[in-house]
């Protein structure tokens, strides 16, 4: 299917392996290519420029740009671009265009973890999507070692990881660590690399430990002006049943 009218291509021949090369096209250069449409039965001239004389109220519908394998005589070449300017009446849209440097982030766990559900997050920046290696380790952060969650060391935990957006590919699980060890754990996140990429190996410790004492109340003056809904432990229902609590402990001799 045909999406144009007329297309109009424009090749460079000059370039180098050394340095970025220049280029400007303007309306009026002859195009290196025109793509013809034929069923329309109209002949495209040979430069953007005359449409507007051939074929008045003519619109470009869009501008693409193309740097290696777009056809069989480029097969191979690579390269970047540093930037190109569209100008259209005096109007300049700059695009910079700087390359994707490859950097990641653990965003969880940042402080120390209660046994129960603890999340694990991060996020990869880079060109292109890659497998990530992950672990959580108790005591040390060394590879192949006391894993209890990852998808390595005979672990298959399952993380939900969205590369839909390459500059902020996010990393997600949730373990239960109920019942563990106290002490000492370790999140190790590993994106895999392609040839030539910078190797990223982030590790993130953090200690679980016991949860605290809960909070209950000594005297009946905890129990006013609303004191008796801080007490979520014991799911006072009004400040009365949180006087009854105290004045219970203090017959029983529990008070504090």
């Amino acid at each position: 299917m045909t999406f144009y009218d007329c297309r109009f291509d424009y090749v460079p021949t000059l370039g180098s392996i050394t340095s970025f090369t220049s280029v400007n096209y303007d309306s009026d250069d002859i195009a290196t290519n025109v793509g013809d449409k034929a069923s329309d039965g109209f002949t495209c001239p040979a430069t953007l420029d005359a449409m507007e004389f051939s074929m008045p109220g003519s619109t470009v519908k869009f501008i693409s740009i193309n740097l290696g394998d777009t056809s069989s005589s480029d097969q191979g070449l690579a390269g970047y671009f540093d930037k190109f300017i569209i100008t259209t009446e005096g109007d300049a849209t700059v695009y910079d265009l700087e390359p994707v440097i490859r950097t990641a982030t653990i965003t969880s766990p940042l402080t120390d973890q209660y046994p129960g559900m603890v999340n694990f997050s991060a996020y990869l920046v880079d060109d292109d999507s890659d497998p990530i290696l992950w672990a959580v380790r108790q005591g040390t952060c060394e590879a192949s070692t006391s894993t209890v969650y990852g998808n390595v060391d005979g672990k298959n935990n399952i993380a939900t990881i969205n590369t839909d957006d390459f500059l902020n590919q996010t990393f997600s699980f949730e373990g239960d660590m109920s019942g563990m060890d106290l002490g000492m754990y370790c999140f190790v996140y590993n994106p895999t690399e392609d040839s030539g990429e910078a190797g990223i190996r982030l590790t993130q410790q953090f200690n679980l430990i016991a949860l605290p004492e809960p909070l209950l109340p000594t005297t009946k003056d905890q129990c006013k002006k609303g004191g008796w809904t801080t007490f979520t432990s014991l799911s006072f229902k009004n400040q009365g049943s949180c006087v009854s609590y105290v004045v219970s402990n203090e017959k029983s001799g529990k008070r504090d």
